[in-house]
């Protein structure tokens, strides 16, 4: 997925997932829908030069922080599984390869939107705006001012978040964030 934002204070127009592919949308059997996100697949056109490859080290470590996050009441995404690899991915020592299945309501980034508005594309900020209000905002779809009472919710929601985090001193230190 491609977004742009904030990165080590800096806006960067090209950031994106660089070692993650959103493989789709599924829906469960009570109808739920999930996104399906596969980390440490291997190089993206948003690598930034790396291998895009993860360690089974920092992938253990991923699943038992989400893990932690959710069973403390906070929203996050979480690992569906972890498959191990015979490859041999070079960090500062040569370490086992995995990936990670991911699943989360949405992928959608505050830099999802960022990316149409900063190409001037209003069209397709528009067309987000309405995908993510359909999806997960559904009450909104009829309200007069719906657009505007998304950003208040998003704003509020994030703000909730954001305070969650801090609670148990948990910091992102990457460059997305969900809205949720």
């Amino acid at each position: 997925m491609y977004y742009t934002g904030h990165q080590f204070g800096v806006y960067n127009s090209y950031i994106g997932d660089g070692r993650a592919i959103l493989l789709g949308e599924v829906r469960n059997c009570v109808g739920e829908k999930w996104d399906l996100h596969l980390k440490g697949s291997g190089r993206t056109r948003y690598s930034r030069m790396f291998d895009g490859r993860a360690v089974l080290r920092s992938t253990i470590r991923e699943y038992l922080c989400s893990e932690a996050i959710h069973a403390l009441g906070i929203p996050t995404t979480r690992a569906l599984c972890i498959i191990g690899s015979d490859e041999k991915v070079e960090r500062e020592t040569t370490e086992r390869g995995a990936m990670m299945l991911r699943i989360a309501e949405t992928h959608v980034r505050f830099g999802s939107f960022e990316a149409f508005h900063y190409t001037d594309r209003p069209e397709y900020v528009k067309l987000l705006a309405d995908y993510v209000i359909e999806q997960h905002f559904p009450g909104l779809i009829e309200e007069e001012n719906k657009y505007y009472m998304f950003l208040e919710n998003v704003v509020s929601r994030t703000a909730q978040l954001m305070a969650k985090w801090r609670s148990v001193g948990f910091t992102h230190g990457g460059g997305g964030y969900e809205y949720r």
